[in-house]
This record gives C-alpha cells, sequence and structure tokens, in this order.
C-alpha cells in the first residue's frame, strides 16, 4: 500500500537545512474538464513486487489489537495483517452547488498523511513559517539515550531486492519536573513508532525503476492523462486555450510548475537538448500567443527518453531511503528529475504507522487501518468495522425516562468481528445528547445522575449542537458532573460558539479519547485550549477528518477541530502571590504541557505539524502559536510568562503570533509593573508586510484607550508601551492609540509625549 498525500502549504522554515523536511502531502483529485467530457480520478497505489523479508530486529511494529494476540504470531512481525485497500476515488462532492437547506458532505476516507520529506532549496510551498529558533547554546542532557545500533534488513512492497539500513527509536527523555508535576501523558505516547530509516542499497534496476516511476505513473510527469490533456490544448487557439486552462487552472499551475525551471532558462541551447526532432526544427522560430501556449507547444515537443537522469538532491534522497513522489516530480533546469516532496518505504513510514497504531490502540471504538473517519462517520457517529443500533426504546434503564422528543439517544455498538479474548471491547453503550433540543438540554444532569445511580458502564458519552442554537449555552456544570473515568468523550461543537471555557471542568477526569469536532470552520483562530483540560486525557483524536479549506454557503462538513491558541481560565493566575514565580506558576506548567512536557503529540503541534524527531526533538516541532486571555482579566501583558524549556535548554524557545487579553470598556489599564518586563520580545518578528505579530482584546476595537494608573513609568515600560501599540496596530491600523495620565502626573505626560506618544489629559471627572 502506498499512501502519499502532499500538502504544498506545509513547510517549515525553521526546520535545519541540513535535516530532512518532512512535508504532509495532500491526496487530491484532479479533474479534467468538459471539454474531455470525463471525470479522472488519481490515485497513489503503485503497482509493485513483493520480497522476502528477513530481520533479526523488529523492523516494523506488531500493530495487531492490543486485546487480542490470538491472530498474532509469536515473531517480530505480523504475517496477518491484512492490506489496506486503496479508498475508492473521491467523488466530486467537495464544492457541491449551496441549496436551501444545508447538505451533508458524505466524503471518502481521508487518506493519512504521508510520511513525505522535503529536499533542500525547494522554491515551494511557501506558507508563513514559525518563527526562526534563537540559536541554542549546546546542552548535556542527563541520561540521554545512547547512539543506538544499525541494522541491515531486506525490505519493501514498492520495489524489490532493496537493503534498508535502520536503527531503533530510542526511549523518549522525560524530566522529573514533569513527572512530579503531572505535566506528562498519564499513558506517556510516542509519536514514531517505527525505526529510523538510515539509508537503501540498491542497484541500477531498482534506480530505473524510481525513475520510470517518477515519469510514467498515474501522476507522474508523463502519465497518460497529462499527455491527453496537452494533446487537446495543443489544438486550441490562444482563446479557447486560455478558456480551456481557466476550466481547471490548479490542474495547469501544477503542471506548468513542474516544467518552468527548464523552460524559463535563457540557454535556448538547453531547451532544445530535450525536445524532438520535430520541436528542434520548429521551436527557433515559433511565434507563441502567450506564456501558457508556449509552455505547452514545449510539453507536446519533449523527447521523454532524455529525461532519464535523478538530480543530485533525488539521488541523495534516494540513497538516504527516501523515494521521489511521482505526484510532485519536477523537472529543474539541468533537464534532470526531481521532487518537492520524498516518501520513505511504508515500513518506515512514520505517519501512517503513528496513525494505524493509534486507531488501534488509543481509539476505544477501534480499527486496524491507518485511515481517519469521514465527515459523515463523525455525523452519524459509525466506526469502520463497528455495528451501530438503536435500543433507546428497549434498554430498561432508559425506556420510560426518555421520550421521543427528547433529542437524547442510547446507541449500542457491537464489533463486527468480535475479539476472543476475556478483556477484550466488543460492545459499549454511547449516550447520544443533542444539546440543540432544549428538552434534551435541561434532562442531561438528570441523565447522568440516572447512569451513575445504576452504575451503567457507558463507553461513549456524545453532546452535539453545542452552542449551536445559543452561542451563551453553558456546558461546564453539564461536564462537571459525568464519571470521573470516561472512555470516549466525543464533544461537537458549533463554530457560532468557539468559547471553549467549559471544557476545563474535564482537568481531573481520566479520559481515554477525547473528540472535538465542529460543522463549521475548524481552523479559526478564535478555537483555543486551556491545556489543563486536557491533562489526564490519554489520547486527543486528530486522526480524522480536518477541513482544511473552504465550502460553498450551506455545505455542512463535520470536522476535528485545529486548536492552534492556547487559553486560560480563573483561577490559573495568582496575583496575590508573594513572588513572581508564584504568580505565574500554573500558567506556566500549562505552557510546558503544549510547548514541550505533550509537544510530541499532534493534538499540541498546533497547524504546521512535527518536525522531523518529534519524540527528542520538541523545539523543532510546530506548536500553538496564539495565547487567549480572554477569561482571565488579570493578565495584561506577558509578563512572568515562559516561553523557553527549563528543563531542557537544548529545545528552541517558542515564539507567538497572537495575543488576546480581557478588555470590557474603551480603555485598557496598565501599570508599570505590567510594563516593565511585558514579554513582547516573546513575539515572532514579522515575515514580509502582512504576517505580522498582533495583540487583540476581546471587546475588539471598541478598545481605543490606555490608561496608566502608575505615576510614573521606567524607560524600558515606556519602549514596551510603544511596541504594544505597533502590536496592536498590526491588527488594526487605525488604533486611536490614546494613553490616558492623569492631571497630577506631569512629569510622565511630559515623558510620554517627548517619546511621540499621543497623551491625553484625565481630569478626574466624568461628564454624562
Amino acid at each position: 500500500m502506498s499512501i502519499i498525500k502532499s500538502t504544498r502549504n506545509i513547510m517549515l522554515k525553521k526546520f535545519k537545512k541540513r535535516n530532512r523536511n518532512i512535508l504532509i502531502a495532500l491526496s487530491a483529485t484532479v479533474t479534467v474538464s468538459s471539454v474531455i467530457a470525463t471525470a479522472v480520478y488519481f490515485s497513489t497505489a503503485k503497482s509493485s513486487g513483493s520480497i522476502n523479508y528477513q530481520t533479526t530486529a523488529n523492523a516494523k511494529i506488531n500493530l495487531q489489537q492490543k486485546n487480542d494476540l490470538a491472530k498474532t504470531l509469536a515473531s517480530n512481525s505480523d504475517s496477518t495483517q491484512i492490506e489496506i485497500k486503496k479508498p475508492d476515488p473521491i467523488k466530486n462532492e467537495t464544492k457541491p452547488k449551496p441549496t436551501e437547506k444545508p447538505i451533508v458532505i458524505k466524503t471518502d476516507t481521508e487518506k493519512p498523511k504521508k510520511d513525505n520529506k522535503l529536499p533542500q532549496n525547494q522554491e515551494k510551498p511557501k506558507p508563513k513559517p514559525l518563527p526562526k529558533p534563537e540559536e541554542k547554546k549546546k546542552e548535556s542532557i542527563v541520561n540521554k539515550p545512547k547512539n543506538p545500533q544499525k541494522e541491515l534488513h531486506f525490505l519493501g512492497k514498492k520495489f524489490s531486492d532493496v537493503d534498508v539500513e535502520s536503527s531503533p527509536q530510542p526511549q523518549r527523555f522525560i524530566p522529573d519536573y514533569d513527572k512530579i508535576h503531572k505535566l506528562t501523558n498519564v499513558k506517556p505516547y510516542i509519536n514514531h513508532v517505527v525505526p529510523k530509516l538510515i539509508s537503501l542499497k540498491y542497484d541500477e534496476a531498482f534506480k530505473q525503476k524510481v525513475i520510470d516511476d517518477a515519469k510514467n505513473d498515474k501522476i507522474g510527469v508523463f502519465s497518460q492523462e497529462n499527455k491527453n490533456l496537452v494533446g487537446i490544448a495543443i489544438g486550441l487557439q490562444n482563446k479557447d486555450l486560455q478558456s480551456f486552462i481557466k476550466q481547471n487552472p490548479q490542474k495547469w499551475e501544477h503542471e506548468f510548475e513542474r516544467w518552468k525551471r527548464l523552460f524559463d532558462s535563457n540557454d535556448t541551447a538547453k531547451i532544445l537538448k530535450f525536445l524532438n526532432d520535430e520541436g528542434k526544427r520548429l521551436y527557433p522560430t515559433m511565434q507563441f500567443d502567450s506564456k501558457e501556449h508556449r509552455y505547452i507547444w514545449l510539453m507536446s515537443h519533449i523527447d521523454e527518453s532524455k529525461i532519464n537522469k535523478l538530480s543530485t538532491s533525488a539521488q541523495k534522497n534516494l540513497n538516504e531511503g527516501y523515494i521521489i513522489d511521482p505526484r510532485n516530480t519536477y523537472i529543474n533546469e539541468d533537464g534532470e528529475l526531481d521532487s518537492f516532496t520524498y516518501t520513505p518505504p511504508d515500513e518506515y513510514n512514520t505517519v501512517t504507522n503513528r496513525m494505524r497504531k493509534d486507531n488501534l490502540e488509543r481509539r476505544v471504538f477501534s480499527y486496524n487501518s491507518p485511515y481517519g473517519r469521514t465527515p459523515a462517520d463523525i455525523q452519524d457517529g459509525t466506526y469502520p468495522g463497528w455495528d451501530r443500533e438503536d435500543v433507546t426504546r428497549s434498554h430498561p434503564v432508559f425506556k420510560d425516562f426518555l421520550k421521543p422528543n427528547d433529542g437524547i439517544k442510547i446507541i449500542k455498538m457491537t464489533r463486527k468481528e468480535r475479539i476472543n479474548k476475556e478483556d477484550a471491547f466488543n460492545e459499549g453503550l454511547v449516550i447520544d445528547l443533542d444539546a440543540g433540543n432544549d428538552e434534551g438540554y435541561k434532562k442531561s444532569l438528570a441523565l447522568i445522575k440516572k447512569v451513575k445511580e445504576n452504575n451503567l458502564a457507558v463507553a461513549s458519552w456524545r453532546i452535539r449542537n453545542m452552542g449551536k442554537f445559543e452561542q451563551g449555552q453553558k456546558f461546564k456544570h453539564i461536564l462537571s458532573e459525568l464519571p470521573n473515568e470516561i472512555m470516549q468523550l466525543d464533544l461537537q461543537m458549533s463554530a457560532e460558539a468557539t468559547n471553549t471555557g467549559a471544557l476545563i471542568a474535564l482537568e481531573n477526569k481520566h479520559i481515554k479519547e477525547l473528540s472535538l469536532y465542529t460543522d463549521g470552520n475548524s481552523t479559526l483562530e478564535d478555537w483555543n485550549i486551556n491545556p489543563f483540560s486536557v491533562r489526564n486525557t490519554e489520547w486527543i483524536n486528530t486522526n480524522d477528518y480536518n477541513a482544511n479549506r473552504g465550502y460553498a454557503p450551506g455545505v455542512v462538513v463535520w470536522s476535528r477541530i485545529l486548536f492552534n491558541t492556547l487559553s486560560f481560565d480563573e483561577g490559573d493566575h495568582n496575583p496575590n502571590a508573594s513572588t513572581e514565580e508564584e504568580e505565574f506558576d500554573r500558567i506556566n506548567k500549562g505552557l510546558r504541557i503544549a510547548y514541550y512536557s505533550r509537544n510530541n503529540e499532534p493534538f499540541f503541534q498546533g497547524g504546521f505539524g512535527p518536525g522531523l524527531n518529534p519524540d527528542h526533538n520538541e523545539g523543532n516541532n510546530s506548536y500553538p502559536t496564539g495565547l487567549d486571555f480572554s477569561r482571565l482579566g488579570t493578565i495584561k501583558t506577558l509578563r512572568g510568562l515562559v516561553f523557553r524549556d527549563i528543563q531542557k535548554p537544548s529545545n528552541a524557545p517558542r515564539k507567538i503570533w497572537r495575543a488576546r487579553f480581557f478588555n470590557n470598556s474603551d480603555t485598557y489599564t496598565l501599570t508599570n509593573k505590567d510594563l516593565h518586563n511585558a514579554g513582547w520580545e516573546n513575539f515572532a518578528p514579522p515575515v514580509g508586510p502582512m504576517d505580522k505579530p498582533k495583540i487583540t482584546f476581546s471587546n475588539g476595537h471598541q478598545t481605543t484607550k490606555i490608561k496608566i494608573q502608575d505615576s510614573d513609568l521606567s524607560q524600558s515600560s515606556i519602549r514596551n508601551l510603544i511596541k504594544m501599540i505597533e502590536l496592536i496596530r498590526n491588527d488594526w491600523r487605525e488604533f486611536p492609540a490614546k494613553i490616558v495620565v492623569d492631571a497630577e502626573n506631569k512629569q510622565l505626560v511630559s515623558k510620554l509625549q517627548s517619546a511621540g506618544l499621543n497623551v491625553e489629559i484625565d481630569s478626574g471627572f466624568t461628564y454624562a
């Protein structure tokens, strides 16, 4: 099975050039225009020969259901695993025409993201990078694992006769500080569950197979589909050609991107070198109507046999075990095959193997597959390999308690292929509560009480439409009443009510699996999470579908929420503490959970995902880049907050892009203490004219003034005040920035005016 899913908009500039950059590649479908009168769907599966696999080491993990060892062999590899079948092509339903009634998209199963490698010096994709890590001092880490021994294997589904050199993953280093303060996962999480790939040993036949695959695969440079498209386009006049291209602009942009390095060369002789005889004869005198016309003409006259070499980068990656990705193959300026992404053999793919292991061992309704659930699965509450039965009317505990219009259902889930082991989990009850139903919402506490009174074993609590019809709908009291031991909690929130403050009620509840979904925009900056909310949660689901692009109005797409902002609540700050360390102790522990202690978990990796070594080099992982203090009015700046790893200094410090503070008037009050060490240096530096760090307020643009409560400010405070205004204006350019000072503080007025600030004198009178 080959599962390659390339995302062109995911790349971290902060990753060291000497390391391999792993790009999670999105799998996509390409729709050929109506001119062709047919839709062409791609899959990433390649045909391949099987080989003998011989090893004396655990080259791939045993991913059988942990509660069922009946099907496993007493060996290091599992010969009973079924091959994951290639899912059906994704239907062209992602952007249906909006109708008066909401449409629920029934997408195919989302393919897991491939552990793709990005070569050095490649030109795309170019998303906003994370802040560049500060230069790190070399640190010796206590109990650092020793260098593992290298091992040699035969391996490979895609190709034959390949020697793979690998090394086992070392044990993750967890500081005692994190253990003592319970900042680690209650069930330690490992991201990379397969050995590290070191190199491939191969012959020329293998290398030629890689070249042929990059060229002629169904998604390769010279795929039959591409030839058909070029064949049609070359016969069109300029106006018709432009219309043809506009019918499928993303496809053509991708194909032009493959060739532009060679075609844009000023060396005509170099271009002629790769053309067929007709092309060589005609090109010097050709007159082209447009750049697109020239590109397509050249594509139609390329001599495929002359595109037969790997670039230096592709060759280097191949030697290290990373194979050129046909979907992202391009031709460099020397006519050589290169790629934006590379992928390892399936057995060493860290992403797909992690997802499979999580689906098998950390999901409550587990299944043996690297695929996540689709929007339809999320909405309907279905899982692969499980039957779902509504037993609301027949269950002895609930049949007389629940009414048809309550919006509450009791669902029995049964595994289709039962595991014959004493402690195996084969069936369980789901309490399904529609919070959008007022009767069900009012009955929720009584429902939970009845479950407790009857000592009923509930496998999953599912609460849907949270805040759907009432943004201020309260859930903290409901979540607080849930049992302290929860197998699965499935919360489905409305995008109109992104306040997640109620989740802090889960801090002391032991939860095996927590899933957080929405029917709206799942990547809004407003989605925020208090790290303490999941302090005792073993796994926060990130495997299921995430809608990472917009949809037409009226379209309902259920997806997991991506949390890229950390938030805190009342009780997290102790303003009356005797020391600054004690004052911010709990907040800093929460930051540490997300930034370092549990940063190897995908949930805490924000929008850019893991680095090359997520379990051991947390500093190179992505992380939530926003902070939200809108529920904590005593936090005025970033004073006292710690953005570095105090236990493992070799990790890079964190830089944030957004901070939101509470305010409920037109004036934001600050003291010299707030400003003297405001912590603005922990904001990321701007990237270009558009991507700038920012400060916002909970009441939006109603905040127009900053009031200085003290009689004087230090020079550092004044500098930080000026910087704060800059950060506010990065979000709201027209921010008036009036600095309010009491009338008797004339010296402060003079200092602020000398600094170029707009000072407003507060006389102490209030006028109606």
